[in-house]
């Protein structure tokens, strides 16, 4: 017995026999529906194997770059690499579940992510860009508590009260969300750069309690408010 998945997946078998074929997405959701655990599992490890193949003459110096994939749907194949450094760009598909465990530095931009959730697989991320996606919910971003730089900027965001968690950052990049308050961003001590320009933020105390900060590196847009 086969099940036919879509084209941005692959076909699980008895034997676990890779091909292809063109069915709706609904009839995808009507066969995973019927798939056993152990048949999803298996499911996933052909899909893996199968993008392993694919990209293993782009991994360069533990750095892999991805766009314009509709096939990415998670982070699975990318641990076989040990990566180190990964960009992923107009994957609309991706989901951050299984994010690899081994990242320092991950972008992910132009993907329609909504939220994190997921994230803190990546423990040792230190630089994380998330920019130009859709984000509105920052969950399980406050585990990656060894992040220095992160970009949030061009997102849908209204507050961002999990940052507060992440003390080790240096720069955070809040460019164009829904912000009216960062008042969380008062925790950050180390923070020495901060980008909030294209919000509706009026008040920026908060930031005046930070001893590094570099005033010098906040857009002048706000900076003349305080």
């Amino acid at each position: 017995m086969e099940f036919y998945i879509t084209p941005t997946t692959c076909i699980f078998s008895r034997f676990l026999k890779v091909s292809w074929y063109d069915s709706s997405e609904q009839d995808a959701l009507n066969l995973q529906q019927e798939m056993s655990e152990e048949q999803k599992n298996s499911m996933q490890i052909v899909y893996d194997a199968k993008q392993i193949d694919r990209f293993k003459g782009q991994v360069v110096n533990g750095y892999l770059e991805i766009s314009s994939d509709a096939s990415i749907t998670s982070f699975g194949f990318v641990d076989h690499w040990k990566l180190t450094s990964l960009k992923i760009v107009d994957c609309p598909n991706l989901s951050l579940e299984r994010a690899p465990k081994l990242l320092t530095s991950l972008t992910i931009t132009e993907c329609g992510l909504k939220s994190t959730k997921g994230i803190d697989k990546a423990k040792l991320l230190k630089h994380l860009s998330l920019r130009n996606n859709s984000l509105s919910d920052l969950e399980d971003l406050d585990k990656l508590t060894a992040l220095e730089e992160l970009d949030l900027s061009f997102n849908q965001l209204y507050q961002i009260d999990l940052v507060s968690a992440l003390i080790k950052l240096k720069s955070l990049n809040l460019r164009r969300n829904n912000l009216i308050v960062v008042k969380p961003v008062e925790a950050l001590k180390e923070l020495k750069s901060l980008e909030i320009d294209e919000n509706m933020i009026q008040d920026l105390e908060c930031v005046k309690q930070l001893d590094n900060f570099d005033w010098e590196m906040i857009s002048q847009q706000k900076a003349k408010r305080i």
